[in-house]
């Protein structure tokens, strides 16, 4: 895998920081974007070797494993803070129902599916 942010470490730290955001999971990653777009310096730790938090993957024993939260449900309402977040940035989401909302599939092969509305 590529390291893009390797070029970072020969960086030394600056003397002074606007805003200081712990953790480079999506909401800390739009946080710091944000910040530093208003002309803010922004200083973003994360502890883990790569940022994404729950928007990432994970391999273990040669499958891969979607950290991922999956499902919001008031993604496209731009009443919500997070619509509202998106239009911020220039990203537009129309409503896209999800039916079913999700699957599970337990180990003796049983397959559970939620459904968007109950019946």
């Amino acid at each position: 895998m590529k390291r893009p942010f390797r070029g970072l470490r020969d960086r030394p730290p600056a003397e002074h920081y606007d805003a200081i955001i712990l953790g480079a999971g999506i909401g800390g990653l739009v946080c710091a974007n944000l910040l530093a777009e208003a002309g803010f310096h922004v200083l973003l730790l994360e502890q883990h070797y790569m940022v994404g938090g729950y928007c990432s993957t994970f391999r273990r024993a040669g499958y891969t494993f979607d950290a991922a939260t999956h499902f919001y449900p008031l993604l496209g309402n731009p009443e919500t803070l997070t619509g509202r977040v998106l239009q911020r940035i220039g990203v537009t989401t129309p409503w896209v129902k999800m039916d079913p909302v999700d699957t599970f599939y337990l180990p003796d092969g049983t397959r559970f599916r939620v459904p968007a509305e109950l019946e």
